[in-house]
């Protein structure tokens, strides 16, 4: 908390850095108080930030030819909003300087679009997967770098804790068992998870971790996840 209060750039700033991860916004005071509260993840565009944009694009497409029955009788929305969707989102690749960690966050969700173009499934580990190859691919020097091991590790390690984790809790009644109480769980679960696998990575390359980061990204997520990822959908 004393990290954060100090930054010295202001909230505007630090807003605009979150949600575009361009660090341009922000001083190097203020990057390297991120990076000792544990919250430097925060400003690369990754999964979150992929996801959204996919989402807002998709759905926006899908609900706008769906106001025109002519249009919508007569061909797949879907698939046309999948389209729209993948272009969208190459857009933003490029435009956000395409680092490793949005290379995999791309390929990620490209392939769960393609995939889905040809009404066929596709397993999370097999779009990590996917992802992998293709970074190789592009550039195979990246395996050594930080943001490659971490990006990757975090990914993989989620996914697997993620794998037999018990989403039905229908047969609960009530707005708390329904929708607060596994919220918080996945909050808990996705910091620790997520810190545990990235801190070796962490260690090895800068020579420090955050302990505290684990409860620094307890109480800034429901800000980012409830507030920040709406108004930026809106």
């Amino acid at each position: 908390a004393a990290h954060i209060a100090s930054m010295s750039g202001d909230g505007a700033g630090l807003a605009a850095a979150l949600l575009t991860g361009n660090r341009s916004y922000l001083s190097e005071e203020d990057e390297e108080t991120l990076r000792a509260s544990g919250l430097a993840h925060l400003l690369a565009i990754s999964g979150l930030h992929m996801g959204l944009a996919a989402g807002v694009f998709y759905f926006g497409i899908f609900r706008m030819l769906a106001l025109f029955p002519v249009i919508a009788l007569r061909i797949p929305l879907q698939k046309v909003a999948g389209i729209g969707s993948l272009v969208a989102i190459t857009a933003y690749l490029l435009f956000s300087g395409a680092s490793v960690a949005t290379q995999r966050a791309y390929i990620m969700v490209m392939s769960v679009l393609v995939y889905s173009l040809f009404d066929r499934p596709l397993l999370s580990f097999q779009a990590l997967a996917i992802a992998m190859m293709s970074v190789l691919l592009l550039a195979p020097w990246s395996v050594l770098t930080p943001g490659f091991q971490m990006s990757f590790a975090a990914t993989g390690a989620l996914l697997a804790g993620y794998r037999n984790f018990d989403k039905d809790k229908t047969a609960r009644q009530g707005v708390i068992h329904k929708s607060v109480l596994p919220f918080l769980d996945g909050l808990v679960r996705t910091s620790w998870i997520a810190g545990l696998a990235t801190m070796p990575f962490a260690l090895y390359h800068f020579g420090r971790a955050a302990p505290l980061g684990f409860f620094a990204n307890i109480l800034i997520m429901p800000i980012i996840t409830l507030i920040c990822v709406p108004i930026a959908a809106i």
